[in-house]
């Protein structure tokens, strides 16, 4: 069951979570294979946060942001 669930969501993992089908549930399967594997999940959030320091609208923000998210 679980190597059923894990395969095919390499795509899904590089997607933006904004750009997930949900005609063909793509979110519904990522969630549960993020379930089925913690360190693939740390992994997965910790990228998605460290993408908000693109967000970042100064250097000085950025650098916050980024001392921040290390520690």
């Amino acid at each position: 069951m679980q190597a059923k669930v894990l395969k095919g969501t390499r795509l899904l993992l590089l997607k933006n979570p904004d750009s997930l089908n949900d005609d063909k549930a793509e979110s519904n399967r990522l969630k549960k294979a993020l379930e089925l594997n913690a360190p693939l999940a740390m992994a997965y959030y910790l990228i998605e946060d460290l993408k908000q320091f693109w967000d970042q609208r100064t250097k000085t923000e950025a650098k916050k942001y980024l001392a921040a998210w290390i520690f």
